[in-house]
């Protein structure tokens, strides 16, 4: 594009970064090189916009660092969103074990209102079974 732009001005071909002329103007394509940008570019369609076409690599650079730092800041409040929501979970797990030692309370007290109403068999204590036990019980990483 440089070659082609000073050809169309008539003016000579330097160097775009020293502005010195060039010793030749012969092209040579570097297949390996233009591959690995082309795979880079693949993987970063962000650097491919046409806002980012002619920027200097200091520019470039700065977007990157930007955009590490957003990337960077989204980590943070996702890892506060994590625990925040942990947290929650834990509070749940209370209200669920204060809900099930309600329920067997509320159980038992209609067993025993069925008793005196004579539909029933003696009431007998309330229990849990191992298995509604292992449903309410916290995992070791709900604990932490």
């Amino acid at each position: 594009r440089w070659f082609r732009e000073r050809r169309q001005s008539n003016q000579a071909i330097t160097s775009p970064t020293t502005g010195l002329p060039l010793p030749s103007t012969t092209l040579m394509p570097l297949l390996a090189l233009q591959r690995a940008i082309e795979a880079y570019l693949a993987h970063r369609p962000e650097l491919r916009r046409d806002h980012m076409a002619g920027r200097s690599f200091e520019e470039a650079a700065q977007v990157l660092q930007s955009d590490l730092l957003e990337k960077q800041a989204m980590a943070t409040n996702m890892g506060d969103e994590v625990r925040r929501l942990r947290e929650a979970h834990k509070a749940l797990l209370r209200q669920l074990r204060q809900c099930e030692g309600d329920k067997a309370k509320l159980v038992q007290q209609l067993q025993q209102a069925r008793f005196q109403l004579g539909i029933a068999e003696e009431p007998q204590e309330p229990s849990i079974s191992k298995d509604s036990a292992d449903q309410i019980q916290p995992s070791s990483s709900d604990e932490s």
